[in-house]
């Protein structure tokens, strides 16, 4: 089932060759199958990535229209996360906790799904950037989570 998720993901990748028509099924079938079966086995690397190649080709317009949205204020989004993990990494040292904190965009086509299920405008989306903080303990890490909420 790897090597099949593997081969997927490299096709994918090269489906430029094709015509559009094949570029299509294959993306759809990508989406049906490939990508919840990744899911399921935990890989969200890898679903992920096969939902954004298939939206791109599956609704080009839709893609790259979001795509020029997202990529429209990056830089100001890479700030605020770069600034928002060394806030919350000075505030668990403050406390004396432990964690890894991360920060990343949400995938492409995580907000498209967003904006057809609640019917509304990229505008009105408020959590394109999502946060991680890995705690070494359960304790700890809802002390993480409580001095986020703060």
């Amino acid at each position: 089932i790897l090597v099949k998720l593997a081969d997927r993901t490299h096709n994918m990748r090269t489906l430029d060759h094709m015509s559009e028509e094949k570029q299509a099924r294959i993306a759809q079938e990508t989406l049906d199958i490939y990508a919840p079966l990744a899911n399921r086995l935990g890989i969200s690397w890898i679903k992920t990535e096969l939902e954004d190649l298939s939206f791109r080709y599956v609704k080009p317009q839709e893609f790259f229209a979001l795509q020029a949205k997202l990529n429209k204020r990056k830089k100001e989004r890479e700030k605020y996360i770069e600034d928002t993990c060394d806030v919350i990494r000075s505030k668990l040292a403050e406390r004396g906790l432990k964690g890894e904190v991360s920060g990343r965009f949400k995938h492409v086509y995580s907000i498209y799904k967003k904006i057809k299920s609640q019917g509304i405008d990229f505008d009105q989306i408020h959590d394109i950037i999502a946060f991680r903080i890995i705690a070494p303990t359960a304790p700890s890490c809802y002390e993480a989570l409580g001095l986020v909420h703060e």
